[in-house]
């Protein structure tokens, strides 16, 4: 891989902000790849052949608004593709063997964002309420090379909460949290079975979870 970055970054006033440019070029990527075998019939082989580019912008800022409240945001704008791939796609076998330039590469999702809050507030002599709160979103992705719809997932964000108490010296801490707040239902990864079964296999991503977590510096 050859790459490189720039970019700036700027402090003062609570504010902290940075952009950065990014670009790589990825040779003899490894990838699992269908081909034909001595009998024609299409068979996975793990090949360092593919090429690809990566470029993109990345942006943050963190902003403190009073000396309990603090804002935070990123964004990534990303292009990620394949430049020089070809093989069998498992799902459609009858196409026989095609071009992947252009295809997205796996688990790349053009967009990505987190927006969020902290909050610590005293309450009384020793003890400080604490806060956080971040949504991560993210655009479309696929997680395989052949960008079939059945392997894809659509645009998703989950929201996590935490809250809880902490005394000023930091020490000892106890909080409740709900990861995944909204309960938001999404697919952590997907497998076509083509050639074998005609099916998709699907993992489902963490559902709502919740608890209490109760911590102490020694």
């Amino acid at each position: 891989v050859t790459t490189g970055e720039a970019g700036l970054k700027i402090q003062g006033g609570g504010t902290s902000a940075s952009a950065t440019v990014f670009y790589s070029q990825y040779k003899d990527i490894q990838e699992n790849i269908y081909l034909p075998n001595a009998a024609g019939t299409p068979s996975a082989e793990v090949t360092n052949s593919s090429r690809a580019k990566i470029y993109g912008v990345e942006g943050e800022v963190d902003q403190r608004i009073t000396e309990s409240l603090r804002l935070f945001g990123n964004v990534t704008l990303l292009h990620a593709r394949i430049t020089d791939a070809s093989g069998v796609d498992p799902t459609f076998p009858e196409l026989g063997v095609q071009s992947f330039d252009s295809h997205r590469l796996p688990r790349a999702p053009n967009v990505q964002a987190v927006l969020g809050a902290d909050t610590k507030l005293p309450v009384a002599a020793n003890l400080a309420f604490i806060g956080n709160a971040s949504f991560r979103w993210q655009s479309k992705m696929y997680f395989d090379i052949y960008n079939d719809e059945t392997t894809s997932e659509g645009a998703y964000g989950v929201l996590n909460l935490r809250a809880g108490f902490e005394n000023l010296k930091g020490d000892w801490q106890a909080t409740v949290y709900a990861d995944n707040a909204l309960d938001k239902r999404y697919f952590s990864n997907k497998l076509n079975l083509g050639l074998a079964t005609s099916s998709t296999y699907g993992t489902v991503g963490a559902p709502r979870l919740w608890g209490v977590n109760v911590k102490h510096r020694f």
